[in-house]
């Protein structure tokens, strides 16, 4: 799969630096390492309640 990092949605109210991406019927959440690779933080279903499994 390839994405473009900066086409995500800014989630910088829950951790600077993470983005989303939606891809079919599920959220991406992911960040760029040190090395500028794209680390996956969660896979979640569109039905998920993003604000509860994201709580940090």
């Amino acid at each position: 799969m390839t994405l473009n990092f900066e086409s995500g949605t800014e989630l910088n109210h829950i951790k600077l630096g993470y983005r989303l991406f939606r891809v079919k019927s599920h959220f991406i959440i992911g960040r760029k390492s040190k090395d500028e690779f794209i680390e996956i933080i969660r896979i979640l279903h569109r039905r998920m309640d993003l604000s509860h499994q994201l709580e940090i």
